[in-house]
């Protein structure tokens, strides 16, 4: 499996020798874990896993623009340090232009990239979805911040420093 894919492997098994973890590990499992488990060293293995593999590709596991964090890992959102709630597609916005703050993402590669294959043409989709977005996350949503528009070619998350507590303007 390792041969076709990147995806991170995480081996649950019965047995209990050490032969048998080694073995997995040594073909190419992230990491192995004997039953019984509790669901929570089971999360945080998962965890791990995905984290050690986007930092492998060097991918961000966390963005912040200003006020704004987005974790990539476990999909959350916050709002000067508050966790907000997104609609599942509004997030899924979010995620991709937050894998790549500052720079603009075309239209149709955006809704490749919520949507999948074939649905480049769901661009009254993806205004929508940038419209709840910019409600949720922007101070004034008709004059965005965060999701900016670049006309005639996409959308960008962009840069900005953390803003300070009390900080006018």
């Amino acid at each position: 499996m390792r041969d076709a894919s990147q995806v991170p492997i995480l081996v649950l098994s019965t047995r209990g020798d050490d032969a048998a973890a080694a073995y997995a590990l040594d073909h190419g499992a992230d990491d192995y874990l004997r039953k019984p488990f509790r669901a929570e060293d089971l999360v945080a293995r998962v965890t791990a896993a995905l984290r050690r593999r986007l930092l492998a590709q060097g991918k961000a596991v966390r963005a912040v623009t200003g006020e704004v964090a987005i974790d990539l890992l476990h999909r959350r959102v916050f709002l000067r340090g508050q966790q907000i709630e997104l609609p599942p597609r509004a997030q899924d916005v979010l995620h991709v232009l937050a894998e790549r703050v500052g720079y603009v993402l075309p239209y149709g590669e955006l809704a490749r990239s919520v949507w999948g294959d074939g649905t480049a043409n769901r661009l009254a989709y993806l205004r929508h979805r940038v419209g709840t977005l910019r409600l949720a996350i922007e101070q004034d949503p008709a004059h965005p911040r965060y999701v900016v528009t670049e006309l005639h070619v996409g959308y960008r998350l962009a840069r900005h420093p953390p803003e300070s507590v009390g900080q006018a303007g």
